[in-house]
């Protein structure tokens, strides 16, 4: 399937096992300053609303398929914190990094994903349905520019990849 892509798209499939892979290997306090920096003030409104008290003493994975590595998250207080999980979350999501690009940049529904089995939830399902929602629905507008432009660029390149796997399933189904 990796041959069909066009040949940029080749390399960054190929090299992007490796980058998050590498990501995992970052020392869990630089990860949890990144990833609490970037997503609180993403969820901030959701949080503000009460969308994500579910939440509250309750843990949340989001887990990289290509990797198998899984950042667990819960509330606490008014902020989204990413904790060191020993035991199963109460809600996995789970799904490819170009998945979760899709939904942060609403370029694919999450519904959508979910029912061509890009996206998988397990645990609590209404847990996990209230976060899908509220991925889907963040503005990304709060971000620093050049991290939200670089989000725009990662979207527009996962939505390649998507686009380009669909059709070639498509056409593997035809033939």
């Amino acid at each position: 399937m990796l041959a069909a892509l066009p040949a940029h798209l080749q390399l960054l499939s190929r090299v992007k096992p490796l980058a998050l892979r590498g990501a995992a290997l970052v020392p869990f306090t630089v990860q949890r300053y990144v990833t609490e920096s970037l997503l609180n003030p993403l969820l901030a409104e959701a949080i503000a609303d009460g969308d994500l008290d579910l939440l509250r003493e309750r843990v949340l994975g989001l887990s990289i398929t290509e990797t198998g590595h899984t950042w667990y998250f819960t509330l606490i207080g008014d902020a989204l914190q990413l904790v060191q999980q020993r035991e199963p979350a109460d809600v996995t999501i789970s799904g490819s990094f170009e998945a979760f690009l899709l939904i942060s940049n609403q370029l694919e529904d999450p519904d959508t994903l979910f029912f061509q089995r890009e996206l998988d939830i397990e645990g609590d399902t209404e847990l996990g349905l209230t976060i899908k929602n509220c991925l889907h629905n963040v503005d990304t507008a709060t971000l620093p520019p050049p991290v939200r432009r670089l989000l725009e660029i990662a979207g527009d390149l996962a939505q390649k990849i998507y686009q380009t796997n669909a059709q070639i399933r498509a056409e593997s189904r035809a033939s």
